[in-house]
């Protein structure tokens, strides 16, 4: 009995192991990215179809942070200018980073800082006034950096595990757990057997 424990207990560590591997690399990769990037938010995958045709939910997007006098406004029609990651609490409901197009771009003496007019390019209107400025417009520290690459579909790994697949994993690992478990059981069993066969028959010879 003790052979089975043992031999099912290694098992399971290396489980463990593998997975605690996965997370750590995940974790070193995003604070390497983290101070190359010059942001806290390097990566980001895009939740909603607001940006669609030129991104799609799912999509990863790699950040960068530059000074608010580089991000470049332009043309929701032409799809021109920076797409930026920004904080957008207060803006919008819910506590995820929105990855919009910059329309345009003021400097305001008063607060001492740019302010960026946002819009998503599947979307008929800005994201603030461009008429009652500074209405729902971006300030500079809220601007997480623009969008300088994109991975597509990788994102929605992370989105099925947001959304309650990561119960499914779990559920799965469990599954598997199991199955090792009789497996290894099995062959042990099957080893005492043949152990016990061959005393047998040696005494009986």
């Amino acid at each position: 009995m003790s052979e089975k424990k043992s031999t099912t207990l290694k098992e399971v560590l290396k489980v463990v192991a593998v997975v605690v591997i996965v997370v750590g690399v995940v974790l070193g990769l995003n604070l390497g990215l983290q101070v190359a990037m010059g942001t806290t938010v390097p990566m980001v995958v895009v939740t909603s179809g607001s940006m669609e045709p030129t991104l799609y939910r799912g999509d990863v997007c790699l950040i960068q942070r530059f000074a608010p006098d580089q991000y470049v406004p332009g043309n929701h029609d032409t799809r021109t200018g920076d797409i930026i990651v920004f904080d957008a609490t207060g803006i919008y409901t819910g506590s995820d980073p929105v990855i919009h197009r910059i329309i345009n771009r003021t400097y305001d003496p008063v607060t001492n800082h740019t302010w960026f007019l946002t819009q998503g390019d599947n979307n008929m209107y800005p994201d603030g006034d461009a008429t009652h400025f500074p209405l729902k417009w971006v300030q500079d520290t809220r601007v997480y950096g623009k969008v300088i690459f994109t991975i597509p579909w990788v994102g929605n790994i992370f989105l099925f595990l947001r959304e309650g697949g990561v119960w499914i994993l779990l559920a799965a690992l469990a599954v598997v757990i199991v199955v090792m478990f009789i497996s290894e059981t099995s062959k042990i069993d099957k080893k005492v057997k043949e152990k016990v066969e061959s005393g047998s028959s040696r005494a009986v010879s």
